[in-house]
């Protein structure tokens, strides 16, 4: 139990370093400065936690989500996205395309 969530977390923490690249930093200051011209009071933020994508269930919850109504929103996905790096993967993946912004960061189950 403990020994695989450490081994997930630790998978997990390794994509991060990547996360630095050169593109990664282009993207940041290009969305920086869209952000700091966007007007006051205009963007919503909102959080989930314990999404667990891998169960089927949870995965077409996700997909249901409307895909234009969040895109001026910020999402914090705060942990517990699913067992696997590539569930994982996906589940961000999906919510990138429907909101402006997704925040994330591993529970015990990533």
């Amino acid at each position: 139990g403990h020994a695989l969530a450490r081994k997930g977390r630790n998978a997990c923490l390794q994509e991060m370093l990547l996360w630095k690249s050169a593109s990664a930093n282009a993207r940041f200051q290009s969305r920086f400065f869209i952000d700091l011209r966007r007007p006051r009071n205009t963007t919503r933020v909102f959080a989930l936690s314990d999404i667990h994508f891998d169960h089927r269930e949870n995965e077409d919850w996700v997909h249901t989500i409307d895909d234009s109504a969040f895109q001026e929103d910020v999402l914090i996905v705060a942990g517990n996205v699913a067992d696997s790096k590539v569930a994982v993967g996906r589940c961000l993946t999906t919510l990138k395309q429907k909101f402006r912004r997704v925040f994330y960061t591993v529970g015990n189950h990533e």
